[in-house]
């Protein structure tokens, strides 16, 4: 009977022992998962930064643009004002 329990026993234990070591492979699989992903999100995030920087308007790029704009408006107000003077 005893050779039994220890029998038993030892089958008990591999199985529980083999259920704990599917549960810890279980959680590094999954955090080594997340981790990977979180790093291909920086990688990604990364280089959009890089590529939004590439694409931003320099200040001189700014300037000049609302040079432009200001000389169209100052045109309108121009040609308002010729138009008011012609009535």
């Amino acid at each position: 009977m005893q050779e039994f329990l220890l029998w038993a026993g030892g089958i008990v234990i591999s199985g529980v022992i083999g259920v704990i070591s599917w549960v810890i492979t279980m959680i590094f699989g999954t955090l080594k998962e997340h981790r990977d992903n979180h790093n291909d999100l920086v990688r990604s995030v990364s280089a959009h930064k890089l590529h939004a920087a590439e694409t931003y308007a320099t200040k001189q790029d700014v300037r000049d643009g609302f040079d432009r704009v200001m000389i169209k408006l100052d045109k309108i107000d121009d040609k308002l004002d010729s138009k008011a003077d012609k009535t």
